[in-house]
């Protein structure tokens, strides 16, 4: 009966203080002489790795024949930098004759991401037509231009996947669209690549 009523009052403290488990530790084991050793040479042996891949962290090696002054070339070539540039001025705001992250028209966005990775363009979308190398929409690269006639003449930037990056309108932002798109596949007038 002792037992009963002390199960009881444990319930009853439990549910009052909204406790639902009791805490148990559970001593921890101590390893053997033989997993101690295991895990040492494992130790030595992730140091060692760490150590031959720390070399792989220094400072990058000049090409030879390269002096310290000389430019090296970007890893990338220029039009995935300006796809690139370009995908990160989505949210940027419109503003007609706008070539600046304060404000972009459609070719200023073209030509202010060329011009940044150190391409120029003609400054209008009918100009950049005009001076681009013809593609085929099949074999569209990054930074390659969109040109559209929608109902005049526009321009974006591809910047991959079937996506491209163009500043639309008044009251609007730059923005990503889909190539395949009705309203894009309907005015759809040609695409280029820069020559660098």
């Amino acid at each position: 009966m002792g037992d009963a009523r002390a199960v009881a009052i444990l319930r009853y403290c439990a549910v009052r203080s909204k406790v639902r488990k009791a805490t148990v530790i559970i001593p921890r084991k101590v390893p053997s002489a033989s997993a101690r050793g295991k895990l040492a040479r494992m130790w030595r042996w992730l140091m060692i790795v760490l150590l031959a891949l720390s070399g792989c962290g220094g400072e990058p090696r000049l090409p030879s024949g390269a002096a310290t002054g000389d430019k090296i070339s970007t890893v990338r070539p220029p039009g995935i930098e300006a796809a690139a540039l370009a995908a990160n001025l989505v949210g940027a705001p419109y503003r007609f004759g706008g070539a600046a992250p304060d404000g972009f028209d459609c070719s200023g966005l073209v030509w202010y991401v060329y011009r940044t990775v150190g391409i120029g363009l003609p400054r209008t979308a009918a100009e950049q037509r005009a001076a681009v190398r013809p593609v085929d929409v099949d074999h569209l690269q990054p930074g390659d231009l969109l040109f559209f006639q929608t109902p005049a003449n526009h321009v974006g930037v591809y910047v991959g996947d079937g996506e491209f990056v163009h500043a639309p309108a008044t009251g609007r932002t730059v923005e990503r669209a889909r190539v395949k798109s009705p309203f894009f596949l309907l005015g759809f007038a040609g695409a280029g690549r820069p020559q660098d």
